[in-house]
């Protein structure tokens, strides 16, 4: 996600002062908008990585293991973390001199909603047996 977040500046022409991309409110911003991303991705990925592969390195595999939690539990911990990640994206930009802050925060927002969009629209993660009823093939 991070590549995509680097390609930002260029796709929405809104170029950073290096001191400005540096701030530790846009260093959050970006942070919350990759994590979001990417554990949004393990809950649409699980049947494929874990159920089907066998993986471990998925989050709802991870929180089952690590916390003795069932499917349901683990999902409700991983929608729940991942609500509390969107409630601590920034509502509203800093006001730093030099920089079009709210258009790079939409970016930031659009890669969120562009990730979402993806895996809720796509065949990527469907199947018949999804343990999600929102990806099951009919």
């Amino acid at each position: 996600m991070l590549p995509t977040v680097d390609l930002v500046e260029y796709a929405y022409g809104c170029y950073l002062p290096g001191a400005v991309r540096q701030h530790p409110d846009v260093q959050k911003a970006v942070s919350l908008s990759v994590l979001i991303s990417c554990l949004m991705n393990d809950l649409f990925s699980y049947e494929k990585e874990v159920l089907r592969y066998g993986s471990r390195f998925n989050l709802l595999a991870v929180m089952m293991n690590a916390n003795d939690l069932t499917f349901d539990e683990a999902v409700d911990c991983a929608v729940r973390k991942l609500n509390n990640l969107m409630d601590a994206f920034p509502a509203t930009t800093p006001d730093l001199e030099g920089a079009d802050l709210k258009l790079y925060y939409q970016a930031l927002r659009d890669i969120v909603n562009g990730a979402w969009f993806f895996q809720i629209s796509t065949n990527r993660y469907r199947s018949r047996s999804s343990p999600f009823p929102e990806l099951r093939l009919k």
